[in-house]
């Protein structure tokens, strides 16, 4: 094996373990709440996600009556969002996709997630947030760029980082139920 093959694949092989340690120190009610949206998403498309529940999910979270509501009103709403949005939002993930082509996916989708929220976080944002990246996912993962699972992971740690002081200092996930009285 040349040197220049042996670098790329040592390469790579840490940027997946990076990626996969980002989930294990990642909030669990972020998982879950991806995974249900996802999974919600994709069955728009009469799809199944391929998402492993295993990384996911956390019965103690899921099982939660506020969790419910919180991931009931993501799904319900990401699911108006899109029919509302959809030409929009695929136009947009056209425009995407050359970019994501590897190694960039994952710096292409930080920038893309830091100029979503430029002029602010707010719940609405947060769910377009989500929409694009699961229809991001599909597509990515379609074109053979990303799979659905790096882009979930994108997602995760992106929110991990970058929204959760703001959904924290709002009131938590809670208030996402917000979302129906601004729609």
């Amino acid at each position: 094996m040349n040197t220049f093959v042996f670098d790329a694949t040592v390469g790579q092989l840490h940027q997946k373990l990076s990626s996969e340690m980002a989930l294990i120190n990642t909030d669990p009610t972020i998982l879950c709440l991806v995974y249900d949206f996802f999974q919600s998403q994709f069955s728009l498309k009469d799809e199944v996600c391929p998402l492993n529940p295993e990384d996911y999910l956390n019965s103690e979270i899921t099982q939660n009556n506020d969790y419910r509501r919180i991931s009931n009103v993501l799904r319900t709403q990401g699911q108006l969002h899109i029919q509302d949005f959809r030409e929009r939002i695929d136009s947009q993930i056209q425009r995407l996709l050359p970019e994501l082509q590897p190694p960039n996916g994952p710096a292409t989708f930080n920038f893309l997630s830091r100029q979503c929220f430029i002029e602010g976080i707010n719940w609405n944002l947060i769910l377009t947030y989500f929409v694009f990246s699961a229809e991001l996912a599909h597509q990515a993962n379609a074109n053979r760029l990303a799979t659905v699972h790096d882009v979930a992971q994108w997602l995760v740690q992106y929110t991990s980082e970058h929204l959760l002081p703001w959904i924290t200092e709002n009131g938590g996930w809670v208030c996402i139920k917000n979302l129906i009285l601004l729609s």
